[in-house]
């Protein structure tokens, strides 16, 4: 056996045993509290080609504001605003036009008597009611009139088809109505529609019939498309619904009225009759309504 030499001992071990710091135990130890106390650095694990466009896109997205009031920015920009100075208020302009008391002023339509409105909305109302009706009252004059013009029924259906296509071209009195007022139009739609009953009554021909009956549903229109808007001239926003349901109401319940109206003409006299009803209707609204609807268009008010 070959002696151990003190140069091989580690100092303060007599016996020539190991020191405990360098077992393989103490060792182990060691490492794992290196671990411990190690701190990493996070991983990216995203290459950098897509981090830096991510992040250029991100920068683009906090600069870009929606114009709708709910932008990216909203947080940061509220901070800003209630530090920021008060706004100016706006100053008006001298030269725009307005009522005098707002809805209050004499001259204003709104500021009509309750009763006095709702009479205006009943009798423009009941001019869409004679112009729908007028186009379902036909239909109950085919048998007589068929006969007397010997066409077919196809060929006098035609007479109802051309109403109701005036009726489709008629919102052309809606913009006239915005340069020249609501009761011109009134007036002079309702009087050509008057003038175009009077050769329905007279035709002696189904042709004359169905050039006639397209005019009556151009000029009698006007009360579909404009009255909607003598609605709107003599009621606020909060008092509108009662009469704008009138208004809507009247050419739908018209056409199935009309015919039930045709039928009792028809049943009882000659058919012509219904035309001349219908004239007659006619003219007491024309009359009715230049008594007693006044110009309503507000804007057009405002420049007299």
């Amino acid at each position: 056996m070959v002696p151990e030499k003190d140069s091989d001992r580690v100092p303060g071990d007599e016996h020539g045993r190991d020191s405990p710091s360098h077992s393989p135990v103490s060792n182990e130890k060691a490492s794992l509290d290196d671990v411990d106390n190690a701190t990493f650095a996070p991983l990216n694990t995203r290459p950098a080609s897509l981090a830096t466009r991510n992040s250029r896109h991100s920068a683009a997205l906090s600069r870009t504001r929606s114009t709708n009031g709910y932008g990216v920015d909203d947080a940061s920009s509220d901070v800003e605003d209630d530090d920021a100075a008060p706004e100016a208020p706006e100053q008006k302009d001298p030269f725009e036009v307005v009522w005098d008391g707002g809805d209050a002023d004499p001259l204003n339509p709104r500021s009509l008597p309750l009763w006095r409105k709702w009479s205006i909305v009943a009798i423009t109302s009941m001019g869409s009611f004679c112009v729908t009706a007028a186009s379902s009252m036909y239909t109950s004059t085919y048998t007589q009139m068929d006969a007397e013009f010997g066409c077919s029924r196809l060929v006098a259906t035609l007479g109802l088809s051309f109403f109701v296509l005036g009726i489709a071209l008629g919102p052309f009195w809606s913009p006239l109505a915005e340069f020249y007022g609501r009761r011109p139009i009134y007036l002079a739609s309702f009087a050509s529609f008057l003038i175009w009953l009077v050769p329905s009554a007279v035709a002696q021909n189904i042709q004359t019939m169905i050039v006639a009956r397209f005019f009556q549903g151009l000029a009698g229109s006007a009360f579909l498309s404009v009255s909607g808007g003598t609605v709107g001239d003599l009621f606020a926003r909060d008092q509108m619904q009662a009469p704008m349901s009138v208004f809507t109401l009247a050419p739908f319940a018209a056409p199935s009225l009309g015919p039930l109206i045709g039928g009792f003409i028809n049943f009882n006299i000659a058919w012509r009759w219904t035309h001349y009803v219908l004239i007659i209707w006619a003219g007491v609204l024309l009359v009715t309504v230049f008594l007693f609807v006044p110009e309503t268009y507000r804007e057009w008010l405002s420049t007299l």
